[in-house]
C-alpha cells in the first residue's frame, strides 16, 4: 500500500511514477503491460520517499528523494539513467534544500523547489543558481513563498503556486522579478 503521488510519460509512451512513502521509482510499459521498479538510494530518515517526477528530452528521469544529507524530506534532486539503471544526486545542492517539485525549461535547465527555486544544469547535473521567492522585493506581503508546484513556461520562466498564500507567481528567469 503506497502513496503513488506523481507521474510523467517518456517519449516511448512509458508511464513513470513515484511513491511518497517508499524509496523507489517505477515504470509501467503499456505495450507489454509490465511494471518495473528501481530502489532509490537508501536513507535512515523517516518518513522517506520520492516525490515529483520529470522525464527530460534525453530520457533521464529526475526525482526529488529523501536522503541522509538533507534537512528536508524531499531535499535531493536525483537523476536516474534508465540505460544504466543508476541514480546520481545533483551536485552542489544545499543541505537545507526542499525540492519537492520540478519543471523543465527549453534551455537545458531543470527548475526545482518548494519555496526557494533551484536552477540545475541537466547536462552536468549541477546546481547553477538559487532564487529565494520568499525574499523577492516585489512579492505580495501576504504571500508565503511556499510554492507547491513548479512548471516552466515556453520562455523558460518558472511558474509556481504559493500554496498557503493563494497566489500563482511567475519569475522572470533573466531579471528574477516575480509577478
Amino acid at each position: 500500500n503506497g502513496v503513488v503521488h506523481d507521474a510523467d510519460m517518456d517519449k516511448d509512451g512509458n508511464f513513470w511514477y513515484t511513491d511518497q512513502s517508499a524509496m523507489f521509482i517505477g515504470r509501467f510499459d503499456p505495450k507489454t503491460a509490465t511494471f518495473k521498479e528501481w530502489e532509490a538510494p537508501a536513507t535512515k530518515k523517516r518518513p522517506a520517499g520520492t516525490s515529483d517526477i520529470v522525464i527530460d528530452p534525453e530520457g533521464f528521469v529526475w526525482v526529488p528523494i529523501t536522503n541522509d544529507f538533507s534537512s528536508s524530506t524531499f531535499g535531493q534532486i536525483t537523476r536516474f539513467d534508465p540505460k544504466t539503471e543508476t541514480f546520481e544526486p545533483t551536485k552542489k545542492m544545499p543541505a537545507n534544500a526542499n525540492t519537492q517539485f520540478m519543471g523543465l525549461d527549453g534551455n537545458g535547465k531543470l527548475w526545482a523547489g518548494f519555496g526557494p527555486l533551484f536552477k540545475i544544469d541537466r547536462k552536468t547535473n549541477t546546481l547553477e543558481e538559487t532564487v529565494n521567492f520568499r525574499s523577492a522585493p516585489n512579492r505580495p506581503p501576504d504571500a508565503t513563498g511556499g510554492g507547491y508546484q513548479v512548471e516552466v513556461d515556453s520562455k523558460g520562466n518558472p511558474v509556481l503556486t504559493d500554496f498557503t498564500g493563494g497566489y500563482i507567481g511567475k519569475m522572470d528567469a533573466a531579471t528574477k522579478q516575480f509577478t
